[in-house]
This record gives C-alpha cells, sequence and structure tokens, in this order.
C-alpha cells in the first residue's frame, strides 16, 4: 500500500484519480480548497471499501501546504505518490484580461506544484523511491486561444517536468505528466473562469477536433496515473503521456 496525495481532488479527474487509486488498495488524501467536496468525495470512496481521507487547503500556500503534508505524516505516513491534478482556467481574450487572471492558472498549477514537491521530495528522497505526476493538459502543448495563461502554465508543467525528472533521477523519484485532451466531466464557472461564452465555445470547437471521433473518459486518465505511479514505471521518467485521442501526437 501506498499514500497517494491528490490535489484538486474535489471534483472531476481529481475525484476519480482519488477513486481509482484508493480501490486499486492505496491510502488517499484527497486534497481542494473545498472542505464539503473532498470529505464527501473519502466519504464516498470509504463507503466503496476504499481508504481515503479528505485534507482541505490552498496549493497556493506555502503554509497550507506544509500543514497537509504534516497531517498526512501523521494520520497515513508519508506521502510516496504525489499527483497535482489542481488547476483553473481562465478563458478571456489576451488584451480583456487582467493581471490576476493571467497570474492565477500559475498560482495554482505551478506554484501549487512548486509547494507540494517541495513538500514531498525530502522524504521520498530518504526511502529512494517516490512517484510526481502532473496533469498538464494538450492546450499547454497545441496553443488556444484566448486561453494564454492557461496554456502558458499547462507548458510551464510540462518543462517543470523535465526539470525535476533530471535533477533526480538519481534518487529513485520519478517524475511526470499526464496530459488529457478533451475529456468527458462536468463543466460549469467553477471550472472555468472568465467568458463564459469563449468557454463554450473552446470546447464545442474542441469536439470536432478529436480523430478518434468521441471525448475521453476519466478512467483513461487515471489508467495513465496508475501506470506511471505502479513499480513498472520505474524506468519512466521525465515524460509526458498523451491522453487525446489524437489531438496531438509529439
Amino acid at each position: 500500500m501506498r499514500v497517494v496525495l491528490v490535489t484538486g481532488a474535489g471534483r472531476n479527474l481529481g475525484k476519480e484519480i482519488s477513486r481509482a487509486f484508493a480501490m486499486s488498495g492505496h491510502a488517499v488524501v484527497m486534497n481542494a480548497r473545498s472542505a464539503d467536496a473532498v470529505e464527501k468525495g473519502a466519504a464516498e470512496i470509504v463507503e466503496e471499501g476504499g481508504r481515503a481521507v479528505g485534507m482541505p487547503g490552498d496549493v497556493t500556500s506555502e503554509e497550507d501546504v506544509r500543514r497537509i503534508f504534516d497531517e498526512t505524516r501523521r494520520r497515513l505516513g508519508a506521502v510516496d505518490v504525489l499527483v497535482h491534478c489542481a488547476t483553473t482556467r481562465v478563458h478571456r481574450g489576451f488584451l480583456d484580461m487582467s493581471v490576476e487572471e493571467w497570474r492565477l492558472p500559475f498560482e495554482v498549477g505551478l506554484t501549487g506544484a512548486f509547494h507540494c514537491v517541495r513538500a514531498a521530495l525530502p522524504e521520498m528522497i530518504e526511502r529512494q523511491w517516490g512517484r510526481v505526476i502532473f496533469l498538464a493538459g494538450v492546450s499547454g502543448q497545441t496553443g488556444a486561444a484566448n486561453r494564454a495563461g492557461v496554456v502558458a502554465a499547462k507548458s510551464g508543467l510540462i518543462g517543470l517536468t523535465r526539470a525535476l525528472a533530471l535533477e533526480f533521477a538519481a534518487t529513485g523519484v520519478t517524475v511526470n505528466s499526464v496530459s488529457p485532451g478533451l475529456i468527458d466531466t462536468e463543466r460549469g464557472e467553477w471550472t472555468s473562469q472568465g467568458d463564459q461564452s469563449i468557454t463554450t465555445e473552446h470546447y464545442r470547437a474542441r469536439k470536432g477536433q478529436v480523430p478518434v471521433g468521441r471525448m475521453g473518459r476519466m478512467s483513461e486518465v487515471t489508467a495513465a496515473c496508475r501506470y506511471l505511479a505502479s513499480e513498472d514505471a520505474g524506468f519512466v521518467t521525465g515524460q509526458t503521456l498523451n491522453v487525446n485521442g489524437g489531438m496531438y501526437l509529439g
């Protein structure tokens, strides 16, 4: 059994990734800003026979992240697998975007990753085993209009993957990204901020661009995460595993 910490676990992919690891026999810590969301999600997993706890907190806060890892260590043990799924999407034309709207995807996606990895790495290195998995996204590889901050932040996660993988390659810790394409999830104002008409048009247009002719299933993303966290993936590091139905080939 491994201890798996999933950020952005209140809804959609983060919640489903948490469930997949718990149903595979791991102890899962579900993190998001909403206490209600992660506590409810953890309770649902427990009802299914898995082991999970909800641990609310803001990954943009170094103090919150330190508290989350300290509490995880106290209740379950040190984190073996970190899955950083927390993200915020802002849909706004570049010239209309505020500085705060530009910063938000970086704060949640990249600064959140920085805080979480810094908290996780020392004990992973000490044990000579660890898995770090970032949830990137196809827009960070292909680009997308009206999402400059999101695209830049997702591209940054892929770059961070490569940098950390090389720096810590000899420690037994692997660092990889999973990059989903258009996945069939719930969408609403809490997942995408900014101009909702742009959001709607973005996803409508994307549906027609998937070569396999359908949206991806969340289970297909969770399978990629579980593989990268497994013993079999010990020789895989610095990679971006694309789960996008052929939208980007790289």
